[in-house]
C-alpha cells in the first residue's frame, strides 16, 4: 500500500498555494523530496482535466484512490502531502547499498490523526512509532508516527526512526530559488544534489562501462568503425555532462502545475557559482531582450528566439571537438575536423538568433520554409567565413548522414538578388552509395534515404544566405515567393509574427527575461498529418518552451495548452490498438 501511495504521489500532479508547511517535517539531508500541494485543489483539477481530455474515470479521483488505500478518514484535504526519500543503508563493505530500493517516508496531512489511523489498527506507540496493518492487506505490516499536522508512514521501523531523528527542517535550508519553486508550483520533485550526487556519479561510471561494452558489440555486428567511434564519443560526452551536473549543482528541481489553460512542466538546476558549469550558465544571460521582429508571419509550424554567449559556447564545442577527433577511428578526418572547428569559431560572432518555420504552399511536410535572423557586429566577415566553410571538403563529411548516405554540396556565391539583397545559394543533395554483395546497404539506411527524398525531393535541400541590415538571414526553401516575403519582413522589420494572436495567447506562460523561447503549435502539425487541428477559424495555441538564467541558476518550463493535450490523447487512443494496447479513457467516437 505504501509503495502504491508513493507511486500515486510521484505520478499525479497539480495545485497552487504558498510554500508547503510539510517541509518543516522533512529533514534537510533528504536526498529527494516529492511534494503535492493542497490535495483538495489537486482533486478538483484532476477531475476537470479528466473531463476535458475525455479520459473517463471517477469525478472524485483522488478521494477514490485514497479511500481504496484505507485513507478515507481524518485526511486534511486542504493540506500538503509528501514522499521523502532517505539515504540508502550501506552494505557491510560500504561499497553498495544493502537494498537498491531507497527507503522512504510518506507524509499524509491530517485533521484527526486518530481517525486517519483507525483503519490501520495501530499498536501501542513506542517512542512515538506504532506498528500498523494495511487495511487492504492485513498480513502486510508498516509503521506510523503522529506529527504536528501529518501522519508519517514507513515500511519498516528503522526508516521511520531515522526520519524522526532529523538534524534540521528542510524549509530552513532552502535557497530563495528553491523556495520560489515550491511557492509557484503544484508538484515539486526536489533533489539535494550534494547528498545524492556522489552515489549517482558512481552509477554513471558503472552505466558508462555497460554502454561502452554494448557499442563494442555493435562494432563486431557490422557497424563501421567511424560510426561506432562517433556513437561512443557522443554517449561518452552525454555521460560526462550528467556527471558534471551532479558535481557542479547544488539542487535539481522538477515542477508541475495545472490550470484551466493547460499544463506546465518545469526543470531547474541551481549550480555552485564558482563551478565550471555555474560560470557557463551565468554567461548565458541575454544582453538584450529576445525578439521575433523581422521574421515573416503566416501559418506557423514553429518559431523562437535564443540568446547565448558565443565565446563560452564556442569554447565548449571546441573542447568537445578535440575529444571526439582524438579517437583513433576519427583522428584521420582532418578535413571534417577543420570544417567543424571553423563553424564553431564562427559562433563567437553571434549572441542571439531567431527563426520561424512554415509549411510549403501545399501545406505538407515537404517543401517547408525556414527563416533565421542572426544579428552580428561584422556581417561581412561572417559571410566570408560561411562561404569558406561551404567550399571546404570537410563540409560534405559533416553533412553526410552515415557511411551509406552521402551529402553532395553545391555552393554558388551571389547566386541571386531579391529586393536588393544578394544571396548565396547552398544546395545539399543526399545520395545512396553503390551497393555491392560485399558491402550491402542496411535497411535502416534505405528507409532513412526514402524519408529524406520524400521531405526534400530530388533537388535536395536548398538554402540562401545574405545580409539584411546587421543580420545574417538564412532562408531554407524552394519557393521564390517565400524568399521575397522573408526579405521584405527583414528589410522592414515587420512585427506581424511577434504580435500574432497565437503568440499573444501564451505570453503569460513565458518565463521572465528569457534567454530562449520556442513556440510549437502542435495542432498545426496534427492538421498537416490529418490527425486533428485547431477549431475552424481559430488559431492553434502553441506549446511554448522558455528558459531563463538568474545568476548561476537555469530554469526551463514547457506549457502545453489543454486543447493540445486533449488532441494528443485522442491520437494516442487511435493508435493504441496498433501497438497491442487498448488506449485509455472511453473509445473515440466515429
Amino acid at each position: 500500500m505504501l509503495v502504491s501511495v508513493a507511486a500515486l504521489f510521484a505520478a499525479t500532479t497539480f495545485s497552487r498555494a504558498a510554500a508547503p508547511e510539510v517541509l518543516s517535517d522533512v529533514p534537510d539531508n533528504a536526498p529527494v523530496v516529492i511534494v503535492l500541494k493542497n490535495l483538495k485543489d489537486l482533486n478538483t483539477k484532476l477531475a476537470n482535466a479528466s473531463t476535458r481530455m475525455n479520459l473517463g474515470g471517477p469525478q472524485d479521483p483522488l478521494n477514490t484512490m485514497l479511500a481504496g488505500m484505507g485513507l478515507s478518514k481524518g485526511v486534511d484535504m486542504a493540506g500538503d502531502a509528501a514522499v521523502v526519500l532517505l539515504p540508502k543503508a550501506k552494505a557491510e563493505n560500504d561499497e553498495a547499498p544493502a537494498d537498491p530500493t531507497p527507503p522512504f517516508v510518506l507524509l499524509i496531512p491530517t485533521s484527526d490523526a486518530n481517525a486517519l489511523l483507525e483503519p490501520f489498527k495501530p499498536g501501542e506507540a513506542v517512542k512515538g512509532i506504532s506498528e500498523v496493518m494495511l487495511p487492504q492487506n492485513p498480513d502486510q505490516k508498516g509503521y506510523a508516527a503522529k506529527l504536528a499536522k501529518h501522519v508519517a508512514f514507513a515500511e519498516n521501523k528503522e526508516t521511520l526512526e531515522s526520519f524522526l531523528v532529523k538534524k534540521g527542517p528542510l524549509n530552513k535550508a532552502l535557497t530563495p530559488e528553491s523556495v520560489k519553486a515550491f511557492e509557484n508550483n503544484d508538484l515539486v520533485v526536489y533533489a539535494n544534489i550534494a547528498v545524492v550526487g556522489p552515489e549517482v556519479v558512481k552509477s554513471i561510471d558503472a552505466q558508462r562501462n555497460d554502454f561502452s561494452m554494448m557499442l563494442d558489440l555493435m562494432l563486431l555486428s557490422g557497424a563501421s568503425p567511424k560510426e561506432g567511434a562517433l556513437a561512443k564519443e557522443m554517449i561518452g560526452m552525454a555521460f560526462d555532462g550528467l556527471k558534471q551536473f551532479m558535481t557542479d549543482a547544488n539542487t535539481g528541481i522538477v515542477t508541475v502545475r495545472m490550470s484551466d489553460a493547460g499544463f506546465t512542466l518545469g526543470a531547474a538546476g541551481h549550480f555552485k557559482a564558482e563551478s565550471d558549469l555555474g560560470k557557463f550558465v551565468a554567461a548565458q544571460k541575454p544582453k538584450a531582450p529576445l525578439t521575433l521582429t523581422g521574421l515573416p508571419a503566416g501559418n506557423m509550424l514553429a518559431a523562437g528566439a535564443f540568446a547565448f554567449d558565443g565565446k563560452t559556447v564556442s569554447e565548449r564545442m571546441q573542447a568537445a571537438s578535440e575529444k571526439v577527433f582524438k579517437n583513433p577511428a576519427l583522428a584521420n578526418d582532418a578535413d571534417a575536423k577543420k570544417a567543424f572547428d571553423d563553424a564553431v569559431k564562427a559562433m563567437t560572432h553571434f549572441e542571439s538568433f531567431s527563426f520561424v518555420m512554415m509549411p510549403g504552399a501545399d501545406n505538407s511536410f515537404g517543401n517547408m520554409t525556414a527563416v533565421t535572423l542572426a544579428p552580428t557586429k561584422d556581417a561581412k566577415k561572417v559571410m566570408a567565413i560561411n562561404r569558406d566553410l561551404y567550399k571546404q571538403k570537410g563540409m560534405k563529411d559533416l553533412a553526410s548522414m552515415n557511411p551509406d548516405i552521402k551529402a553532395d554540396i553545391q555552393f554558388k556565391e551571389n547566386a541571386t538578388t531579391v529586393k536588393g539583397v544578394a544571396l548565396d545559394r547552398v544546395q545539399v543533395k543526399y545520395v545512396l552509395r553503390e551497393e555491392t554483395a560485399e558491402s550491402p546497404i542496411s535497411n535502416e539506411s534505405k528507409q532513412a534515404f526514402e524519408i529524406i527524398q520524400n521531405m526534400y525531393g530530388a533537388d535536395g535541400q536548398i538554402s540562401y544566405f545574405g545580409i539584411v541590415g546587421g543580420n545574417i538571414i538564412g532562408i531554407a526553401t524552394k519557393d521564390v515567393k517565400a524568399i521575397e516575403t522573408a526579405i521584405d519582413a527583414a528589410n522592414n522589420k515587420k512585427e506581424e509574427l511577434a504580435k500574432s494572436r497565437e503568440l499573444n495567447a501564451v505570453q503569460a506562460q513565458v518565463l521572465p527575461d528569457p534567454s530562449g523561447v520556442l513556440y510549437l503549435p502542435v495542432e498545426n502539425w496534427l492538421k498537416m498529418a490529418g490527425m486533428g487541428g485547431p477549431e475552424e477559424g481559430k488559431p492553434a495555441i502553441p506549446t511554448v518552451i522558455s528558459m531563463n538564467v538568474t545568476g548561476s541558476n537555469m530554469h526551463v518550463e514547457m506549457f502545453v495548452p489543454m486543447s493540445t493535450a486533449a488532441q494528443l490523447v485522442q491520437v494516442a487512443q487511435q493508435f493504441a490498438p496498433l501497438f497491442g494496447g487498448g488506449g485509455f479513457g472511453p473509445p473515440p467516437q466515429p
